[in-house]
């Protein structure tokens, strides 16, 4: 028994020596795979060194980009209403009063000092009293209209005035301030648009960099017709989350669009020489990394990279750190 116990147990521990060496003869057998590519498998392009120009492309439309927005000041009861909407209005001219009874007593009793003011000076010219006399009425009248003016100023809080010459667009129904209504305190009535000369205009919602007063610009409706121009003048529109900047463009010599149909607008800003440039499509972003894959001996590598410019028309960036041209891109 003691043998055959014996046996067995050597015949265990021979099988688990073999064992052994099969698994570490598998281990020694396993290779890391090497993932080999191939140019032809991608859609690649060479990393040029060249010229690159920023610019930037909106469309454009012949409109008005003069424009005033009117609103209340003081508000209060409609006393008078002195505009209709379907007239063109001038600079200045009176369109809403609003009732301002803190004022109308005072400018009334201010209004009898000045008359009796008046009056003793004509009195005292006619009975020809001296100049000396006149001077002091004369200085009298001058204080008590000065005193008038100044209230009158101080009512204009409860008027409304056309800053510019030109047709309001309402906001909102004219009849909504006739005699009598209540209107708020700096109540939105609308713009005045000056309709003097239409212009050729680009609007962008944030402010174009480096484009400004004399910046030029290539201008493409089609097939019709192409020309170049500058930028005259830029008008901000305030409206909040809606706000735009409004390109006033002059279009060069004698060439002309139509005011319908696309206008495409190029604004060229300025151009850099012997930049490495490669496409837009190529560039990745991956939280807070930019690279491009470069194919380096048949593999595929990523390669961070800094940005420069980009030519939106050649749809390529110019790439200001991380290649040096040359190379190899996935597209």
């Amino acid at each position: 028994m003691k043998k055959i116990v014996s046996f067995v147990s050597a015949l265990v521990l021979c099988l688990s020596f073999c064992s052994c060496g099969k698994e570490d003869k598998k281990k020694e057998e396993i290779k890391v795979p090497i993932l080999e590519t191939n140019e032809e498998n991608y859609n690649t392009v060479t990393a040029e060194v060249g010229n690159i120009a920023m610019s930037y492309t909106i469309e454009g439309e012949y409109s008005y980009p003069y424009s005033r927005y009117v609103s209340v000041n003081r508000g209060g009861v409609v006393e008078k209403l002195h505009f209709d909407p379907s007239e063109e209005l001038k600079a200045g001219q009176l369109m809403i009063e609003f009732e301002c009874d803190e004022f109308k007593e005072a400018i009334e009793a201010q209004e009898i000092k000045v008359s009796e003011a008046e009056k003793n000076y004509n009195d005292l010219k006619n009975r020809g009293a001296s100049k000396a006399k006149l001077d002091v009425a004369q200085v009298d009248l001058d204080i008590e209209k000065n005193n008038l003016e100044k209230l009158n100023k101080q009512a204009d809080v409860y008027k409304v005035y056309a800053p510019i010459d030109g047709y309001i667009e309402m906001d909102g129904l004219i009849e909504d301030y006739a005699v009598g209504n209540t209107i708020e305190d700096g109540k939105y009535i609308g713009r005045i648009i000056d309709r003097s000369e239409k212009q050729l205009t680009a609007n962008a919602f944030e402010r174009l960099e480096n484009v400004a007063y004399g910046t030029k610009v290539n201008i493409t409706q089609g097939a019709v017709a192409s020309g170049t121009g500058i930028v005259t003048d830029i008008v901000f529109h305030d409206r909040g989350d809606f706000s735009t900047y409004e390109y006033v463009i002059d279009v060069d010599g004698d060439t002309e669009f139509y005011d319908f149909g696309k206008i495409t607008i190029n604004f060229s800003v300025y151009e850099k020489e012997d930049v490495v440039i490669v496409p837009v499509d190529s560039i990745v972003n991956v939280g807070k990394r930019t690279f491009v894959y470069t194919i380096v001996d048949g593999i595929r590598i990523e390669t961070d990279v800094e940005l420069g410019i980009t030519d939106e028309i050649r749809e390529v960036v110019e790439i200001t750190s991380g290649l040096n041209g040359g190379e190899t891109i996935v597209i």
